[in-house]
């Protein structure tokens, strides 16, 4: 993801981390098996 926008991998960890912790972005299903969603909070 890091080299197709041109952003430091660390950047978009830092980034995906606040947006769980604002709760805009959660995972469903399994560890392996599941995928995250953005939650429209309009």
């Amino acid at each position: 993801m890091s080299q197709e926008v041109t952003i430091n991998e660390r950047t978009i960890k830092r980034d995906l981390a606040k947006m769980r912790e604002l709760g805009v972005l959660r995972h469903v299903g399994s560890t392996e098996g599941g995928h995250w969603e953005i939650i429209d909070n309009n």
